[in-house]
């Protein structure tokens, strides 16, 4: 039976597999354009469900690109830590 660990690492070379490269670069590029990404989801006159949905948009992304960039060893650390 695979570790918790070893399915994050499997999981996160998916992500990278996907989104690097050329083509994931430019998929990236322009999910970061559509989902305010580097920018404020609240605007004067938007009402909670616009910002609501806002952020929904933005949290997939945000999600994308953590998982990228996860550091498994680390979190593995961690984890060892609070059970100690």
């Amino acid at each position: 039976m695979p570790k918790p660990n070893d399915e994050l690492k499997e999981l996160q070379k998916a992500y990278n597999r996907v989104f690097s490269g050329k083509d994931g670069d430019k998929i990236l590029a322009d999910l970061k354009k559509r989902t305010y990404y580097n920018a404020t989801t609240y605007s004067p006159g938007c009402s909670a469900i616009d910002i609501a949905h806002r952020e929904g948009r933005r949290s997939c992304l945000v999600h994308i690109i953590n998982m990228m960039n996860m550091n498994v060893e680390h979190l593995e650390k961690l984890r060892e830590k609070l059970n100690a």
